[in-house]
């Protein structure tokens, strides 16, 4: 289970403890609390590996039966296409040799797939209307403002908010997200490039079709003034920072994003909820 280190630490009957708010508990309200960190049982610091984890987004990399329980044996109930995309809501359970997750397929099935079978991410069908001259320019300048520090996969994955706000929104415009976004610098070759393959869809989505983002980094931190900040979040722990940041109000409510690569002192991604409208 991943979560965020809200408190701690705190020392009490031989072990150090930290208040943890696991991401299960946007679900289903039963993982927060204070843990004991012991030996191993919590581990810090740690940046996300392609491990599945579950609300992860994902999609199929070929043809593969979907069953109705964690088994060969079970009954096949649909079958994967590739690029056929979901949400991870159950697992992983090994049997006959497999590791399984049971998947919620978008406007598709919902049953147990093999981990062989999946891939991170999201595929789904492009919109023709995004890939113009007007909106690979403006795009890449919202990467430019945003990303210009970040990595290849960081990158792709703020650009990706942009699509899927628009794809949430109804718009064809990357213009009518600008107010979300900076948007004050004039990109490089490799960022405009960048901002084509992404309006083409051509590569799968690293964010699992995240809104939103924030930088702990650039957030205040524990002591400064919250003056003009939206900081209703309160404080967390990030790995790679030395003392807790303030996080968006937002943050509290939205499903986390893992995006294998990213730094998460640099980038944190989240998801609103259902398919409607975002701000």
């Amino acid at each position: 289970m991943r979560g965020t280190v809200k408190d701690g630490p705190a020392y009490a009957d031989g072990y150090e403890w930290w208040y943890v708010e696991f991401d299960d508990d946007r679900y289903d309200g039963t993982a927060t609390g204070w843990c004991a960190k012991g030996d191993g049982w919590l581990t810090s610091g740690k940046e996300w590996t392609t491990e599945f984890c579950r609300y992860d987004a994902v999609h199929a990399t070929g043809y593969a039966a979907i069953r109705d329980s964690a088994t060969t044996s079970a009954s096949q109930v649909g079958t994967t296409e590739p690029g056929d995309w979901g949400t991870l809501v159950g697992g992983p359970e090994w049997n006959d040799g497999y590791e399984w997750w049971n998947v919620n397929f978008h406007d598709d099935y919902d049953g147990w797939v093999t981990a062989q079978s999946l891939d991170e991410g999201m595929l789904y069908d492009c919109n023709g209307a995004w890939d113009n001259t007007d909106n690979q320019w403006a795009l890449a300048k919202i990467i430019m403002s945003e990303a210009s520090i970040g990595n290849t996969t960081e990158r792709r994955a703020v650009g990706y908010t942009v699509l899927n706000r628009m794809e949430r929104n109804g718009t064809t415009a990357v213009t009518d997200e600008w107010d979300a976004y900076a948007h004050n610098q004039d990109p490089t070759s490799e960022i405009h490039d960048l901002a084509g393959r992404i309006l083409r869809c051509a590569e799968p989505d690293p964010s699992c079709g995240a809104t939103h983002f924030y930088s702990p980094r650039s957030m205040p931190k524990e002591g400064d003034s919250t003056s003009g900040c939206a900081c209703g979040g309160g404080l967390e722990w990030t790995p790679g920072l030395s003392e807790r940041n303030y996080c968006p109000s937002w943050s509290e409510t939205m499903c986390r994003s893992y995006v294998v690569g990213a730094r998460q002192a640099y980038y944190k991604f989240y998801r609103a909820w259902g398919d409607g409208t975002v701000y």
